[in-house]
């Protein structure tokens, strides 16, 4: 996954950085400034973690029927795919973030999303073409604290597929 963080100045962006930050380890992004007087300042964010939960994850449960299949372009080379009319896919994990990636296209369908039991939206997959590793939904919470994230299948008529290849979790 990767961070990106915007530095705005004064007078607009003065700088932007990209970083990789590597899942299971703790990090922590610090902004440091210095002025044409040579005067510094810094600020330091809050420590976090990034973590996968790969669609073997005994932290996601299923109901009805999710066929694990092979997929050279999985993040794991797996992922769970239904297309059975309500067939639900739960995260339960503790994080300020979340997000679920999936693979979209042709035959992908849509699906309700619902955050600590709540439905928040429908996400439809469908894609001209077939793409894999895209994240579909993601949300952001105001602190670190336990949550579900649920996945429940429309069974969209033509393209009823649903896709789990992962939830990635920030902490």
């Amino acid at each position: 996954m990767t961070r990106t963080i915007t530095i705005l100045g004064a007078t607009g962006s003065i700088g932007r950085s990209t970083r990789e930050v590597i899942l299971s380890q703790n990090g922590r992004f610090r902004v440091e400034a210095v002025d044409d007087s040579g005067n510094t300042g810094s600020v330091e964010g809050e420590s976090f973690a990034v973590a996968a939960y790969q669609e073997k994850s005994g932290a996601i449960s299923y109901r009805e029927s999710w066929a694990r299949r092979y997929s050279r372009s999985a993040l794991a080379y797996h992922q769970r795919s239904s297309g059975e009319r309500d067939a639900r896919a739960r995260l339960s994990f503790t994080g300020f973030a979340v997000a679920w990636v999936a693979r979209t296209g042709p035959t992908s369908g849509r699906a309700r999303v619902y955050v600590d039991g709540r439905y928040v939206r429908t996400v439809d997959l469908w894609d001209w073409k077939a793409r894999a590793r895209r994240v579909v939904y993601s949300r952001r919470f105001a602190t670190n604290g336990p949550h579900a994230l649920t996945v429940v299948v429309r069974g969209t008529r033509g393209r009823p597929r649903i896709d789990v290849d992962a939830f990635v979790v920030l902490r």
